[in-house]
């Protein structure tokens, strides 16, 4: 059996002071941080892209998650570096394509 992890989502940080956020999730022992990527197509709201991501790796040593709410997921992973900055995973929702496996395999 597994540890448990504590992923911890940044979707209800404060988007003005994202690196203290991060700082603050790293001191208080997470064991990874957690990117819901929304486009505004598959879900209305629009959240991070691969840019804010890529802005905030170096922020930390702590694996990213992706959790992906697009229409397109294999852009997301092409903008990531083939999924680089996500080192803990990618979580898609079913349905995110007509066909998951050439998703799945790209990473």
């Amino acid at each position: 059996m597994h540890e448990p992890r504590i992923i911890a989502s940044v979707l209800g940080a404060d988007y003005m002071h994202l690196a203290d956020e991060v700082a603050d999730l790293v001191a208080a022992g997470v064991d990874g941080i957690q990117w819901d990527v929304m486009d505004g197509g598959f879900v209305p709201p629009i959240t991070f892209g691969a840019d804010v991501v890529a802005a905030a790796r170096p922020l930390t040593s702590l694996p990213f998650e992706a959790h992906l709410m697009v229409n397109h997921p294999p852009l997301i992973i092409e903008n990531q570096g083939n999924g680089n900055s996500f080192k803990a995973g990618l979580v898609p929702h079913q349905g995110l394509a007509n066909d998951v496996a050439p998703f799945v395999t790209g990473v």
